[in-house]
């Protein structure tokens, strides 16, 4: 009862987003219709240039995308004017997660995993959240149901992080980064990507993209100091520690996990 209402306390809490003219015109009259539809039509074509150009800056490979957030992580944890300007909790530099963080060696990691929620994660974390709760998703409509879905993989790291402590969730919150970009080339998907490193806590990256292409991106550490990664059966054993046993299993046929490093 104690776990299920502090998993859906930090889902209500976690919520992370990160934010991503056109102009039309008419043509004149009395003679001069025929200039002044060039003249839009040019400005329609400068538009659309400058539109593919933006797409174009915009796009970029996913892992390249990851390694960007995963390094403003780190410069995130290690520089003191940021930590001062963003929280004023001494306390959370001090703590043991903290103190690993930043004296881990992040230069290479040692293995790195794609994992992937099927539809039926998400029912069952909802079943996890709704144990021992009389909250029902009867008064839900479907859209709302689709974004609680959506929050739930975006809040992953969150629930998972929040077995520690409340500190380590504010820790994980002063951290997380993201980024949203466009790529026309991916599909509609989502995933996390999980880096592993020597004697460190691991970095994941979940990643969401649209049907139009658009990609969002939102990396956080995984603070949890007995994570095992020697294969894709260890990693998803310590994603779903935070189960209750009698959905660890069935959670357990729902990831699919493949090394891509």
């Amino acid at each position: 009862m104690r776990a299920t209402k502090k998993l859906m306390l930090w889902l209500t809490m976690a919520a992370m987003t990160v934010c991503l003219g056109a102009c039309s015109d008419e043509g004149g009259r009395d003679g001069k219709e025929g200039k002044e539809t060039k003249k839009v039509e040019a400005s329609a074509g400068s538009e659309n240039k400058e539109k593919e150009k933006d797409k174009k800056a915009l796009s970029g490979n996913l892992t390249d995308h990851a390694q960007k957030i995963l390094d403003l992580i780190l410069e995130k944890a290690n520089n003191e004017t940021y930590l001062e300007l963003i929280t004023s909790t001494a306390s959370m530099k001090e703590s043991d997660e903290y103190q690993k963080l930043v004296s881990a060696d992040y230069s290479s990691p040692e293995k790195i995993y794609q994992v992937r929620f099927k539809e039926e994660f998400n029912n069952l974390m909802i079943n996890v959240a709704l144990k021992g709760s009389s909250a029902k998703l009867d008064n839900l409509s479907e859209e709302l149901i689709k974004d609680l879905k959506g929050r739930l993989s975006t809040s992953f790291m969150t629930m998972l992080n929040a077995r520690k402590s409340a500190q380590t969730v504010a820790l994980t919150s002063v951290l997380t980064t993201g980024c949203l970009y466009l790529d026309e080339n991916m599909t509609a998907d989502s995933g996390m990507l999980v880096y592993c490193y020597k004697d460190a806590y691991p970095l994941a990256v979940n990643y969401e993209v649209t049907e139009d292409g658009i990609v969002s991106m939102s990396g956080t550490p995984i603070f949890i100091d007995d994570f095992k990664a020697d294969s894709a059966g260890d990693v998803v054993t310590s994603l779903l520690g935070f189960f209750p046993d009698e959905f660890k299993y069935l959670a357990g046929t729902d990831v699919e996990v493949e090394v891509i490093q």
